[in-house]
């Protein structure tokens, strides 16, 4: 189902390092099937075993572009192509690391060192709405357009997204949904929430968590931004309310008028690691529970974060989410999924 490897350039070292990355426990390699185009690299599969990688219902393959890289990644990216019903959608390798999270000055998340202990794929973009068509039949978006991301989509239903993908990818669920529960919200009206628990071994599609997203947007750097720390820079890479500005012809009043709305993905230049609007666009929902949430009340506030093209430019920065309820649908909230390899 996916391309063929491509590769801009290879050095021998960082391949050695990717292929002993694939050889995780807990079957997280499992599925996926890695050719390549270099004689070094089809000996060193050759050597691990095609048949360990035998694909069982898609075929999955990775592509090296070059990059302005932070050391850790040894200026490549490896991009793995996937493709569902026609649909493409990248994904990049994020290997394990520590970084320096949170802001100084920022109380609720200041200054502190985070670990990220297991390697994992991040989405290149946010979910397309053609994407969250294809994989669940429905348009909810506001402001429709296929190559826009997709929003409107409440926490559950980005958790069912990522279960609904993993089975057609013949993948393990990495989420397990109850059934609904009746809860009184302050104003005493009935709301339905959802139990989700997690598979902590399965090799499906799932929500970032909140470290996992900060590490992403600023690649081991301390930006204010995915991608830049400089003001001057901003709309090089973030899609804001100063400029996701458009103009219509309103009828009542017989003139044009201004206002935002989001745009297409991958318009923006990408932060250092090959990531398309982290900050900006739409805000992303993470995996994470609000900190002031009593763990007990598994249907608390959700985290989002990087803010969205409705927001001021300094609500997209890297360090401060938001928090709704999980059930919560707004025209500035999407989100981009993970998977452990």
């Amino acid at each position: 189902m996916l391309n063929n490897l491509k590769r801009k350039r290879l050095q021998m070292s960082n391949l050695d390092f990717f292929f002993q990355t694939l050889n995780l426990k807990n079957g997280h390699s499992d599925g996926f099937k890695f050719v390549g185009n270099s004689i070094y690299a089809q000996n060193k599969i050759a050597t691990m075993g095609k048949k360990r990688y035998a694909s069982i219902g898609a075929d999955c393959s990775f592509d090296m572009f070059e990059y302005p890289m932070s050391s850790n990644q040894n200026n490549e990216i490896f991009v793995f192509e996937h493709e569902i019903k026609g649909i493409a959608f990248n994904m990049i390798f994020c290997m394990s690391g520590t970084f320096t999270a949170g802001y100084n000055g920022y109380p609720d998340n200041p200054l502190h060192e985070e670990k990220i202990t297991h390697p994992f794929l991040l989405g290149e973009t946010e979910i397309t709405q053609e994407l969250y068509h294809i994989v669940m039949n429905d348009k909810p978006s506001n402001s429709e357009n296929a190559e826009n991301p997709v929003e409107r989509v409440s926490w559950y239903d980005a958790i069912q997204f990522c279960n609904t993908l993993s089975s057609l990818y013949g993948l393990n669920a990495y989420y397990k949904i109850g059934d609904a529960k009746p809860f009184r919200d302050v104003f005493d009206d009935i709301e339905y929430h959802y139990p989700i628990s997690i598979n902590q071994y399965a090799n499906g599609f799932r929500l970032p968590t909140k470290e996992e997203w900060e590490y992403a947007a600023r690649t081991k750097m301390q930006n204010i931004w995915s991608g830049t720390n400089n003001h001057k820079e901003v709309t090089d890479y973030v899609w804001y309310f100063d400029n996701a500005k458009y103009e219509y012809w309103d009828r009542f009043s017989l003139r044009n008028k201004t206002d935002v709305k989001t745009q297409i993905v991958k318009q923006k230049k990408p932060n250092a690691w090959g990531f398309y609007d982290m900050s900006g666009n739409v805000w992303e929902w993470c995996w994470d529970m609000e900190k002031s949430e009593k763990k007990e009340k598994w249907w608390g506030k959700r985290l989002s974060y990087g803010g969205a093209y409705n927001s001021r430019i300094e609500e997209c920065n890297t360090f401060v989410p938001l928090a709704h309820t999980p059930d919560t649908r707004q025209h500035n909230i999407g989100f981009r999924v993970a998977r452990f390899l």
